[in-house]
């Protein structure tokens, strides 16, 4: 995850390791490991999955706009929350991900405090 991300939650993630990519060199998450390079991050991650004692290994990324961006590129598989919505104004949006042709799963519609959404997973 990037910097605002983390501070934007306040903490880290329960139950997994936490990764947060960014520029600040005195930048603290506490209960988090900090990086300063997509490479680096990808780096630590790779070495967490495979210290990790569960069987099922994947890396998340979490954002924000800059990181998913960043890392679009070297992602396999995405999870993605769809939600039937349109805000007044935006300023970022999830990068182009038309590569992604093959569905995997997909939820059926569904409604959450009058927000309709649905789950989907696709790969390459």
């Amino acid at each position: 995850m990037g910097g605002n991300t983390y501070l934007s939650l306040g903490r880290p993630l329960p139950n997994r390791a936490n990764i947060v990519i960014t520029n600040i060199k005195d930048f603290e998450a506490p209960g988090c490991i900090i990086v300063f390079s997509l490479e680096e991050a990808l780096e630590r991650a790779k070495a967490e999955e495979e210290k990790s004692a569960t069987d099922h290994k994947e890396i998340f990324i979490i954002g924000g706009a800059s990181i998913y961006t960043q890392m679009l590129p070297h992602v396999q598989k995405l999870y993605l929350t769809i939600v039937d919505d349109e805000p007044a104004e935006v300023d970022t949006y999830f990068p182009d991900y038309s590569e992604f042709k093959k569905i995997i799963s997909e939820s059926e519609t569904q409604e959450y405090n009058g927000l309709k959404f649905k789950f989907i997973e696709l790969t390459r």
